[in-house]
C-alpha cells in the first residue's frame, strides 16, 4: 500500500513536471533555454567563420590584382551581354579565375559550417527549425538577442 501511494505521488510529480516543461517550451516556441544558448554560441562561431571565409575571398581577389569593388563591377558586367562585350580579355580572365576559386571554396565553407553546427550538438534540420522559431517568435528573438549581446 505504501509503495502504491509513493508510486502515485511519483507519477503525479512526473506528470506535473512534464506539463510544466511542455508549457515552458511552448512559451519559447519549442526551444529550450539550453538549446537557445547553444544556438547563440553556434551563431557567433558561424559569424567568425564567415568573416574568415570573406577574408580568404578578398585575398584571392587582391591576389588576382583586383579590388573587391572592381570584382563586383566585373560580376555585374558578366551578367549583361552588352557590358560583357566591352570587357577586356584580361578582366574576363581574372573574373573567371576568381569565380572558379569561389566555386571551389563554397563546398569547403559549407562543410565547415555543417561541422561547426554538429560540434554544438545540432543536426542541420534542428538548427533550421530553431532559426524558423526565432524568426516567427518575437519573444524568442529577444532572448536570442540578449544572449548574443550579453
Amino acid at each position: 500500500m505504501k509503495i502504491t501511494k509513493t508510486l502515485k505521488t511519483l507519477l503525479f510529480a512526473v506528470a506535473f513536471l512534464s506539463g510544466t516543461l511542455m508549457y515552458a517550451q511552448e512559451v519559447t516556441g519549442g526551444v529550450s533555454e539550453k538549446e537557445l544558448t547553444s544556438y547563440a554560441n553556434t551563431l557567433q562561431e558561424l559569424q567568425t567563420l564567415n568573416q574568415n571565409s570573406q577574408a580568404e575571398l578578398f585575398k584571392k581577389i587582391q591576389d588576382a590584382g583586383l579590388s573587391p569593388d572592381k570584382f563586383q563591377q566585373l560580376h555585374f558586367a558578366m551578367q549583361d551581354e552588352t557590358a560583357k562585350a566591352d570587357l577586356s580579355k584580361e578582366d574576363k580572365e581574372a573574373y573567371k579565375r576568381i569565380s572558379d576559386d569561389i566555386q571551389k571554396m563554397q563546398p569547403v565553407f559549407q562543410q565547415r559550417m555543417e561541422a561547426l553546427i554538429k560540434e554544438h550538438g545540432f543536426n542541420l534540420d534542428r538548427f533550421e527549425e530553431i532559426a524558423k522559431e526565432v524568426r516567427d517568435n518575437p519573444e524568442l528573438a529577444k532572448k536570442l538577442q540578449a544572449l548574443l549581446v550579453g
